[in-house]
């Protein structure tokens, strides 16, 4: 890599530490930008994933949801709940 490109992909990870998206690269230059991209990228891929933390909203939500899920897989369990199509008397209307 010439010096450009190296100093580019510098500021491309202290862009990415910085919180900068994609989209704030100060280059116009393809390959300027490109090393600047592949520098944020780097930084972003050596970073371990964030850990999920889930509001006390948000459990309740779930829980909310997984109870609807299972009223609705008794309730299609229950033979009672089934019945037979309804035939609709369109043919002895029509004559």
């Amino acid at each position: 890599m010439t010096k450009d490109e190296t100093r580019a992909y510098e500021f491309g990870e202290q862009a990415a530490m910085l919180g900068k998206t994609r989209d704030d690269c100060p280059y116009r230059l393809h390959d300027l930008k490109a090393h600047w991209l592949r520098g944020w990228h780097a930084w972003h891929a050596a970073q371990p994933p964030a850990p999920v933390v889930a509001t006390p909203e948000a459990r309740a939500n779930l829980a909310r949801m997984k109870a609807m899920l299972n009223d609705g897989r008794a309730a299609a369990q229950r033979p009672d709940r089934f019945q037979k199509p309804v035939r609709s008397g369109l043919g002895s209307a029509l004559k």
